[in-house]
């Protein structure tokens, strides 16, 4: 690309800022001290070297309580650690790098852009959440300037935004050489400046050395967003091809995508090279905008012509996400004579659930819930149901519904799917008929359950598609299982909405993405995860009340979100609410949710109660 005038770009970067309203005090809060001044860091410091360097300052000063350090781990130098001392007891809070320079806070589930300002947010308003007020500094070293919220401009800067290769190169193989993710005063890191000034090259050598597209400046951009900015269409193709940045990354305080940034600044050639590798072409930022609507907004008239022009594409899936292969070499065919059925359970769309049994080839006989297909449905339903046996087999989970296997039955003239039976029914009929009161110390037992569940799906690549209170099943009181996977290997989601059958898309459960775009994955099953923990504290409620499922998709890209059920604590509400992240990739995976329910005191119970009957 064309070596741009540095001055012009400068001018052009106030002017993109101001385009697209992230200059304003949410986005960068004032630091009541200098960044640099903040020298309570430890690198690489266990927890007994940390209470020891605090109980001796707490002797030498006359006991005072609240004496504090800032520490990394040295096991992991992803791990951070406030460490404090009251009453001769030292206390350890816990954060960690996500790996976008902003750090998850353990305490709060919080995310803050630096450690300053997470520091700072516990001189303040945090301080409720610690044994004691931060008093005074333990003396130790400048925090690293990844990890603070902006810091001085380096060589390195300097060189990025020339696009001195050759000089980057030489700083790189220094040993002096600052940290490659360093923040300078807009909190840009060099790949961040070599981004919005298109210096190729530059970019390339920061790539290769581990430069993180990810990391986001004091306003909320990554280095896709910079590219996007600043009109360079070579450096965006640069960015998706090496480092896989995912095209649809939102800014955290605006969700404005690179494809806002482009239209925004009537970026032409830049939304042309987005749309060749598959930008969504409608997103919206968290005041309801798309790209079209700031293209007109401010003036762009070629960027809202090429918008306009382009149509909408169908509504896809991947086939990976949902088939896994052949079934005919995975699933159990179980003969007719072996099976005995029983009273009716229950009827649906697809067809009828049986009590029954199941003799397996050694004589042993199991109570089984016998699927029956409607001998009226077409081959393609068929098929679907043989998939979904397919799903189910592959999975083998303590809190999953067991598949035995399939069966066609020329009695009933139909394809039958056998599976373990769970005779207490559903987890929100239950909800609905019980005494909340009851049931509220079961709450934890049943939301740990279905994180297990699901991690384990995730760990196998599956999704769910449909995870709601409705397809959970009770064995007891005290133990679930995931089931009805129907949706998690349904065909592209444009033949889903226009099937035939009378099914319901079920809308309250579903991620933005999912009903904007029909995108699945494990990260839109987070969601409806939170949905469903949300039915499980309100004992059943219906999500959104008597809302139309119309009004559902705008109230969520307005940023609504269900409210706190009155028997959730603030920290598990905290749960759901970054499960309803509206961006995917701002979701925790359910993996992360496992260690976050480890982190918090009201699942212990429940998490033992799962590590000893996952045993048996």
């Amino acid at each position: 690309m064309a070596t741009k005038n540095t001055s012009e770009n400068l001018n052009k970067d106030k002017a993109s800022r101001a385009i697209t309203r992230t200059d304003f005090q949410q986005a960068s809060p004032s630091s009541a001290r200098d960044q640099n001044q903040i020298t309570c860091f430890f690198k690489a410091c266990d927890r007994a070297g940390s209470e020891k360097l605090l109980r001796n300052a707490y002797t030498y000063s006359n006991n005072k309580n609240g004496i504090y350090m800032l520490r990394q781990s040295d096991r992991d130098e992803s791990k951070f650690v406030l460490s404090l001392i009251k009453d001769g007891q030292c206390y350890h809070y816990r954060a960690h790098h996500i790996g976008n320079g902003t750090f998850l806070d353990e305490i709060t589930d919080s995310v803050f852009y630096s450690l300053d300002e997470l520091l700072e947010y516990y001189q303040g308003d945090g301080a409720r959440h610690l044994r004691c007020s931060l008093s005074s500094p333990l003396h130790g070293h400048h925090l690293p300037s990844f990890a603070q919220r902006r810091g001085p401009k380096t060589v390195l800067h300097e060189a990025a935004t020339r696009g001195q290769r050759d000089v980057i190169k030489l700083l790189l193989a220094d040993s002096n050489c600052p940290d490659i993710n360093s923040k300078n005063e807009e909190g840009n890191t060099p790949l961040h400046e070599a981004c919005f000034f298109g210096r190729d090259d530059a970019v390339k050598v920061l790539l290769q050395a581990g430069a993180n597209w990810r990391f986001v400046n004091k306003f909320g951009w990554t280095s896709l967003h910079q590219a996007a900015l600043g009109n360079c269409p070579s450096i965006v193709d640069l960015l998706i091809n090496r480092a896989q940045a995912d095209v649809d990354v939102r800014n955290p305080f605006n969700l404005y995508s690179p494809m806002h940034c482009a239209a925004a600044c009537n970026n032409v050639e830049t939304i042309t090279t987005l749309i060749a590798h598959d930008s969504p072409l409608r997103p919206l930022t968290d005041d309801g905008y798309t790209p079209y609507d700031l293209a007109i907004k401010q003036g762009g008239s070629e960027v809202a012509q090429k918008l306009a022009e382009i149509p909408s594409k169908p509504a896809v899936s991947r086939r990976s996400s949902y088939y896994h292969g052949s079934l005919s070499n995975n699933v159990v065919i179980i003969r007719e004579e072996q099976l005995t059925i029983g009273k009716l359970l229950g009827e649906g769309n697809f067809g009828k659930v049986y009590a029954g049994e199941y003799q397996d080839e050694h004589g042993s006989v199991y109570p089984v819930a016998l699927k029956v297909l409607k001998a009226s449905m077409d081959s393609r339903s068929k098929e679907e149901m043989k998939k979904e046996a397919f799903v189910m087999k592959e999975l083998t989970h303590p809190c999953i519904v067991r598949l035995y296997g399939v069966s066609q039955s020329r009695k009933l003239n139909s394809t039958l799917m056998v599976q373990e039976l769970l005779s207490m029914g559903s987890l929100v009929d239950y909800l609905k008929t019980h005494v909340k009161n009851q049931m509220r110390p079961l709450f934890s037992l049943w939301v740990t359950q279905i994180v297990h569940g699901m991690a384990y799906m995730e760990k196998k690549h599956f999704i769910h598609r449909d995870l709601a209170a409705r397809n959970i099943l009770m064995q007891s009181n005290s133990r679930i299982k995931i089931s009805d996977f129907g949706l998690s290997r349904s065909v592209d989601s444009s033949d889903y909405y226009v099937q035939q059958s009378d099914t319901p898309i079920p809308i309250a459960w579903y991620a933005p993405e999912s009903l904007l775009h029909a995108k699945f994955t494990s990260k839109s099953d987070v969601w409806s995860f939170g949905v469903t923990m949300w039915e499980i504290y309100t004992c059943g409620q219906f999500p959104y009340g008597s809302m139309p499922n119309e009004e559902i998709c705008q109230y969520l890209s307005c940023n609504g979100r269900l409210q706190r059920p009155s028997s959730c604590s603030s920290t598990v509400y905290e749960i759901m609410l970054r499960c309803w992240a509206f961006n995917a990739h701002d979701r925790p995976s359910f993996g992360d949710l496992l260690k976050v329910l480890a982190n918090r005191s009201e699942f212990a119970a429940a998490i033992q109660h799962f590590q000893n009957y996952s045993k048996d």
